[in-house]
């Protein structure tokens, strides 16, 4: 494997004197910072063949080769330091007394410290299993870059063919299932109906042999083409970033990756970020073809290339529906970094399952994953009519027996005493009916609340332990000084149901605030945005929580335009546990002239600007459950917008926020400040960079 170059002179390998010379006699100079050498690493170890006036395609290869080099170089020496630092830890009884707020001399029962040393032990086990995969991870990315083609990242047609076909072939294998186990069904069904044909009818020969069908076997539901397509993006999309540059997450997790180093701001006041940061994000997002309406572009990188596979072109454009880029920020010797992540919907290697949602908590520094608490059954409680309603019954029953014979007549005077009596009966008739229509529906609206309640309750209920947990795992991080989560994972975490049961919880209805909790803000759980992913990513690379200060929500499904940079509104989610974020103004009738121009009409959000400084206890009279607290009218305030009014992308006129979905949002933020998670001082920003590379190396490491 060399670094070829082809001239008229035909094709030789380059030596880190004769590139110098190439790039020279093109007006081009490799950079300062790429030494020899990095440069004789890249020259021996990977395999590409340049035209004699490709030198800028060299530099822009040799450049993400020294940035991948250098970020990961970084990472595996914090890494290091922090095993050690763990390598050191032990789990001593005054530890756990102290993690549990046992004060010094005091003492507690043997079953609760017995239980407080399992549950750090286990911590320091997931830590571990955490060190042990982020190790792996620098390692297989690091080695990644020491062999194998430079465009590896690229996908030729074949390469695209050879996925589409495998796509394609799977979803037919997938479909011939769905028939086979169709026609087995089928076929156990007809031989029922057979064999009890020929039974004759009143036999009773105990000694004849009864048929006895097979078990039937289960509708077989195959895995939604939608969620395939997103794991056939998955490795695609982790090797093309890793060859511009990026640091990716490990591998199985969610995906996001870290922007080059060469891409980080430093220095930069906080008033000029804000100022800036727009156009520092979408200047990254045009430059390495994050959206886009080609294959050229990360979300689109498996569009078809060839007409055999135009049928699912509509299907592989809309793989990925929100890409973020999330900036973080960090401290080192009094200089603020700022660093962009970033984390993309749903992209994931296979099925989410147990395991992927445990692996995600440990790289959050989060409890262990739990899945969703079981939703009590509905008690038993048929349907009982009121005094009143009995006795119009009763009354009509009685009054039935007095007219029953004139029912059938014809013809009857309405003005004689007859005729009056059956229009009196059937006047009661009505009135006993519509009661008891009445009472029915009053019944079933109180199932139907009862089932809300019951679901809503257990929400509560569950956020409550989680916190909990999550509070002992804070503490006993902080003791042991361990990564501790960022807040908005904290928020994700306690608040986090994969699924709802009832059918009767509506996103577009804010139910009775008294009910409990309602975590259907949206049509997918806390975990599954693209901003968590950033924060695992985040989490995962420094070892060390980091919340985002602002985040950036990009277009996946519909075209961007020449731009490259169409904004997208942030999730309900996303809105309920971030500390800023860019959002869309109203600006009717837009957006095709927005996408051939790139210039959308944005502002940036940001929920904490209008909410209290400090805690909100409850006993100094804060109710999460009052719609009109603090916090709902800071939530509402925050996402009214600025001036134009926030909207969705689609037609920058519709509310980005529906007013259920707005309540819902400023209640669990609610929910939030009761459970004393939306402390200031719980917020992971300005921590320092690399907290255990050492301060000279990350000196170095920012020259």
């Amino acid at each position: 494997m060399t670094i070829q170059l082809k001239n008229l002179a035909g094709t030789s390998a380059l030596s880190t004197e004769t590139a110098r010379k190439w790039l020279r006699g093109g007006g081009y100079a490799v950079p300062d910072y790429i030494d020899d050498n990095c440069l004789d690493l890249f020259l021996d170890t990977r395999d590409k063949t340049y035209g004699f006036m490709q030198q800028q395609w060299f530099l822009s290869d040799i450049d993400g080769f020294y940035q991948a080099r250098k970020s990961l170089r970084m990472a595996r020496k914090n890494l290091e330091g922090y095993a050690q630092h763990v390598r050191r830890l032990s789990v001593t009884d005054s530890l756990v007394l102290e993690v549990l707020g046992v004060k010094k001399g005091g003492k507690t029962t043997p079953e609760l410290l017995g239980a407080g040393r399992t549950a750090i032990e286990d911590l320091l086990a997931e830590e571990r299993a955490y060190i042990r995969e982020c190790w792996r991870s620098l390692e297989e990315q690091w080695n990644w870059h020491l062999e194998g083609r430079v465009d590896k990242g690229l996908l030729s047609d074949g390469d695209i063919s050879g996925i589409l076909a495998a796509f394609s072939e799977e979803t037919r294998l997938h479909n011939e299932k769905v028939e086979q186990v169709r026609e087995a069904r089928k076929k156990i069904q007809d031989d029922t109906k057979e064999a009890k044909k020929k039974k004759p009818k009143g036999t009773q020969d105990k000694d004849a042999e009864a048929y006895v069908p097979p078990p039937m076997p289960d509708p077989y539901v195959p895995p939604a083409e939608k969620d395939r397509v997103k794991y056939a993006y998955y490795e695609p999309v982790r090797n093309r970033l890793m060859s511009l540059g990026f640091v990716v997450s490990p591998p199985g997790t969610a995906l996001g990756a870290v922007f080059p180093p060469k891409d980080w701001r430093r220095k930069v006041p906080e008033v000029m970020f804000n100022q800036k940061v727009k156009a520092y994000t979408d200047e990254l997002v045009s430059r390495y073809h994050l959206v886009g309406d080609d294959e050229t572009s990360l979300t689109r990188l498996l569009l078809p290339r060839k007409s055999a596979f135009q049928d699912l072109k509509s299907l592989f454009a809309g793989a990925v529906g929100c890409l973020c880029v999330s900036w973080t920020r960090h401290q080192v010797n009094g200089e603020t970094v700022h660093v962009p992540i970033l984390g993309l919907s749903g992209v994931v290697r296979e099925e989410p399952g147990a395991a992927y949602l445990q692996l995600f908590c440990r790289h959050l520094a989060l409890p262990n994953w739990q899945p969703d608490t079981p939703i009590p059954p509905a008690p038993d409680q048929p349907f009982q009519s009121s005094e009143k309603l009995k006795g119009l019954q009763k009354q009509s029953g009685m009054t039935y027996t007095q007219v029953k014979d004139l029912l059938t007549k014809k013809d009857l005077d309405p003005e004689s005493e007859d005729g009056k009596a059956l229009a009196a009966y059937r006047e009661l008739q009505a009135k006993t009916k519509k009661r008891d229509e009445k009472e029915r529906k009053a019944y079933q609206e109180g199932k139907i609340q009862n089932e809300i309640q019951r679901e809503l309750t257990v929400n509560y209920e569950t956020m409550l332990e989680r916190t909990s947990l999550a509070a002992f795992g804070y503490r006993a991080r902080t003791r042991m000084r361990l990564r501790t989560p960022a807040r908005q994972a904290l928020f994700s975490y306690v608040s986090f149901r994969k699924d709802k049961v009832s059918k009767n919880i509506q996103l577009n209805v804010a139910s009775d605030p008294g009910l409990g909790v309602d975590l259907w803000l949206s049509g997918w759980h806390s975990l599954n945005c693209a901003e968590p992913a950033a924060l695992m990513t985040a989490s995962s690379y420094f070892a060390e929580g980091c919340d985002v200060i602002i985040c950036f929500p990009y277009e996946g499904f519909n075209d961007t335009g020449p731009g490259r940079n169409r904004p997208k509104e942030t999730c309900p989610w996303c809105a309920a546990v971030e500390l800023g974020f860019r959002s869309l103004s109203e600006n009717k009738n837009q957006v095709n002239q927005s996408v051939s121009t790139g210039n959308w009409l944005t502002q940036l959000t940001s929920p904490l600007q209008d909410e209290p400084q400090k805690a909100l206890p409850v006993n100094q009279g804060f109710d999460a459950f009052d719609d009109d607290n603090p916090i709902m009218h800071a939530t509402r305030n925050t996402l009214a917008g600025t001036g134009p009014g926030l909207v969705k992308n689609s037609d920058l006129e519709t509310p980005a926020y529906a007013p259920s979905v707005m309540t819902k949002i400023g209640r669990l933020r609610s929910m939030y400040y009761m459970l004393g998670l939306a402390d200031r001082e719980v917020v992971a920003l300005d921590r320092p960079l690399y907290p255990y590379a050492g301060f000279g190396e990350v000196t170095k490491f920012l020259r």
